[in-house]
Formats: C-alpha cells, structure tokens, sequence
C-alpha cells in the first residue's frame, strides 16, 4: 500500500511538472500571425473579408464569351430571384474562384448601370464593377442590396458581368 501511494505521487508530481513545462513554453512561444485576407479594393479583389485568403492564384477565366458564361456557372453561387424567367444572368464576384449569380432584367441592368457603358472586359464585352459596402444597405428601399449607380465602369470593386440571351438596349454585356 505504502509503495501504492509513493507511485501516486510521484505520478501527480510528474503531472504538474508536465503542466508547469507547458505553461512555460506556451508564455514564451509568440502568437502566430493571422492569416492575410483581402477586401475589395480592385477588380479581381474579394468582396467578403474571410471569403478566401489572398495567397490562392485567382483562377484563369476564358476569354471566349461562351466559354466564359459556362466557366462562370461552374463557379456560381445561384441566388433565388423573381426574375427567374429573365433573359439576363449577372455574376458577381466574390471571392477568388466564386461568384454570386441572380436574374436580372434588363431594365434593372440600365438602372444599376445608369445606363453607362461597361468597360472592355478580356473577350471585347463588358464588365462593371461594385463596391462592397453596397451590400450593407438598400438605399432605395425595394429590398435589393444592388441599387441604382452602384454598378459603374471605372471601379474600384468586385467585378460584375452580365450576361443575356439577346442584346440590351446598352450592347451585351459580358
């Protein structure tokens, strides 16, 4: 019995010995940087914080209209929308490799473009950009986080392309 205790405690001595030498090396170890990620500020940037890290290659998007609509659906996170029926789909970047996708009509394209054309994107179409901080309020008050002029030609934002299966009253958009 005797032989019994003395094994304990030296087991518990052991412990918070153990314990003692953690403590110890995690006071003197420095905190390990966080990880960089990226907001908005240029075409290609990200539009939630935490979304990807900025270290991820964007990935290479087709420059042929047809290829890159199909490469843009492979990489889209599809929004229910009231427009479902429309002849318009507008992808919204995200992230590096994700974008938003919803319906767009192309009278709601004029309103949020104020009817300015996009500038050249790679295939020869346009593109726009959006600002993030226009996802924080519905400024005109219909519910839509896109309000009218928040899409513009010039940036800084997230890109923006539209596509639709016949031209707009402003040229096709990419």
């Amino acid at each position: 019995m005797a032989s019994q205790r003395a094994m304990e405690r030296r087991m518990a001595a052991l412990f918070v010995l153990a314990l003692l030498l953690i403590f110890w090396q995690a006071w003197r170890m420095e905190p390990l940087p966080p990880n960089d990620f990226t907001s908005v500020i240029d075409p290609g940037g990200l539009v939630f914080p935490v979304a990807a890290p900025s270290w991820r290659e964007l990935p290479v998007i087709p420059e042929k209209s047809d290829e890159r609509l199909s490469f843009l659906e492979g990489h889209a996170i599809t929004a229910s929308s009231p427009l479902a029926l429309s002849r318009c789909r507008m992808f919204l970047r995200i992230s590096a490799d994700h974008w938003f996708e919803r319906a767009i009509s192309t009278q709601r394209w004029q309103e949020l473009t104020m009817g300015q054309p996009g500038r050249p994107g790679a295939g020869g179409e346009e593109t726009w950009s959006f600002r993030p901080d226009g996802l924080l309020d519905d400024d005109d008050g219909d519910g839509d986080f896109l309000d009218p002029g928040e899409l513009n030609a010039q940036g800084p934002g997230a890109e923006v392309e539209i596509f639709c299966a016949e031209a707009a009253g402003a040229g096709a958009g990419s």
